[in-house]
């Protein structure tokens, strides 16, 4: 059995997308409310340099990807015990939303750099012209996830659990202008992984 298993989801919220250049999280920026830390423009040759989307789900939705992590994780690693979805954290509002951070590495692990993940303005797989969109777009989201070790977790102990690899997206709906959401912190890593492609395995319905 592949340790990759390709995802699609349909019609799906976009929160703290960071696509159209490289990021790195940065712990010692000064942000206007006083705190530290924030995302900002990267290189390649940048620790932690990546290109990453949230996925914003509603509970049912967001539960359904969570378990479907979980089994998958259990399948590949039976003997191992879950430390949970690497970039997962849940917003609590009007309703409970859950996101799920896929990203992609400006390299991979023998140091190759990666190509931007796709983004597409159609099934036709005609490229979307501006790639700096907001939160609020709306779009398909094709990933996989796969088990991956996160040194960071469990109080520094580390863990294994499960990262999310972003392949491309079908932006249905992009939104553009200046107002975002900030990140307030990191989201770990994925470790780098080879570039599954953009078939998929399952989807998670609505």
């Amino acid at each position: 059995m592949s340790e990759f298993k390709r995802m699609r989801m349909q019609m799906v919220e976009l929160i703290y997308p960071r696509l159209d250049q490289l990021y790195r999280y940065d712990p010692t920026f000064k942000r206007d409310d006083g705190g530290r830390g924030k995302s900002v423009a990267a290189t390649a040759a940048e620790q932690g340099a990546s290109w990453s989307c949230g996925l914003n789900l509603d509970e049912k939705r967001g539960k359904l990807l969570y378990k479907k992590c979980e089994e998958h994780f259990k399948a590949c690693k039976p003997d191992d015990k879950f430390g949970g979805v690497w970039g997962y954290k849940e917003i609590n509002g009007d309703d409970l939303r859950l996101v799920f951070t896929a990203k992609r590495n400006a390299k991979n692990a023998k140091g190759k750099e990666n190509e931007a993940p796709g983004m597409d303005v159609d099934e036709a797989g005609n490229a979307l012209p501006d790639r700096a969109i907001k939160s609020g777009s709306k779009g398909d989201v094709y990933f996989a996830m796969y088990p991956a070790f996160n040194p960071s977790a469990d109080g520094g102990k580390g863990a294994e659990g499960i990262s999310l690899y972003l392949s491309n997206l079908v932006v249905w709906d992009p939104q553009y202008g200046s107002n975002d959401f900030e990140d307030v912190d990191e989201t770990p890593a994925a470790s780098s992984a080879p570039k599954p492609s953009n078939e998929y395995d399952e989807e998670i319905p609505f």
